[in-house]
């Protein structure tokens, strides 16, 4: 069977890997999550040039913490963030600060301030790294497969940690009868998830902020550009506004807020199953596009940079995280069995 990832020797089926890289290397992304990203920036540069146009209002934020307890500082509305706020008071808050607090509620490290009080407190957390790794997880497994065998999200899956793995799935778009027969039988081998999980690693490595869009579903639809992800977000989300974070080159829509402030933050980084859920049901595919599609579910873990452990320790996490995750039905209404 011709290898499915773009990478070979190390995993038969992935882009340039062919051995563990001695220093970190780009990402390369296709032309249409390129494209997704240059639409992303203009919508974002526009965003900010509303709020200094004609001139930048100003916020008095109260920061509630350490190391500077009641620290009043003078920031922009609509431009400046809690990232910024952390520059004025020390490295160590920029380097280490997750999520932030504001008004009491979960809040993006690079969503613009529109209120006045911020602090920092570790609850929300752990849920905001979960929700951070399966973005990266979704541009691993969008960067590194061929593009005859192209995969794209199609849904995330609301996991708990208490779970095991963090799930999303995947379509890939074949273009004939013959190579999806050729494609079913197919399951990645050890030595492909971990060159899979390279990929994710290389990601979360290149320490990139997850910069934070809001936008109106006109927007959305305009800068994804992808009826499948739309269609099944419509489903996921509860409200007519969206998200649209962006790390790195690779924008992608989420319907749970906030993320981690930084991609540097996550630490080991596992992709450990890619299984076969069937074929995309024939009332998702869209008029001339191909009727030959696979969905897939991803499952990883990983730990967050903080925390030291074992290479044993990780292992046990992989090895639970291999299960199906119990949380997350496989009977999903945009599959339909082969």
């Amino acid at each position: 069977m011709d290898p499915l990832l773009k990478r070979r020797g190390f995993a038969t089926l992935l882009v340039e890997a062919s051995k563990v890289a001695n220093k970190l290397t780009n990402i390369e992304f296709a032309p249409d999550i390129i494209s997704r990203s240059c639409r992303w920036k203009e919508a974002k540069y526009a965003a900010t040039s509303l709020c200094v146009s004609p001139r930048a209002d100003r916020i008095k934020v109260l920061y509630n913490g350490l190391p500077r307890p009641k620290m009043e500082l003078s920031m922009a509305k609509g431009i400046s963030t809690p990232f910024d706020c952390a520059k004025h008071l020390s490295q160590l808050l920029c380097d280490r600060s997750v999520i932030a607090l504001v008004n009491g509620s979960p809040y993006d490290m690079h969503r613009p301030i529109n209120d006045d009080d911020i602090h920092n407190d570790p609850t929300e957390a752990n849920r905001a790294f979960w929700r951070s790794c399966q973005v990266v997880m979704a541009a691993a497994v969008e960067s590194a497969f061929k593009d005859k065998f192209r995969m794209r999200l199609l849904s995330f899956h609301e996991t708990s940690l208490q779970s095991g793995s963090f799930v999303a799935d995947f379509r890939m778009e074949l273009n004939s009868k013959s190579a999806l027969e050729g494609i079913v039988n197919w399951s990645p081998t050890e030595c492909e998830l971990r060159a899979l999980s390279q990929v994710g690693q290389i990601i979360a490595s290149n320490a990139k902020p997850f910069e934070v869009l809001d936008t109106s579903p006109e927007e959305t639809r305009n800068i994804l550009q992808d009826a499948y992800r739309l269609a099944c977000l419509r489903k996921e989300a509860g409200s007519t506004s969206s998200t649209l974070y962006r790390v790195g080159n690779y924008v992608q829509v989420h319907t749970k807020t906030p993320m981690i402030a930084n991609s540097s933050l996550v630490g080991r980084f596992s992709i450990v199953s890619l299984r076969l859920l069937g074929r995309l049901a024939a009332e998702y595919v869209k008029p001339n596009d191909s009727p030959y599609q696979l969905v897939y579910r991803a499952q990883g873990v990983a730990m967050p940079t903080a925390f030291l452990a074992h290479f044993t320790t990780f292992d046990v996490l992989i090895r639970r995280a291999k299960q199906p995750n119990s949380t997350v039905a496989d009977a999903s209404n945009y599959v339909e069995p082969l």
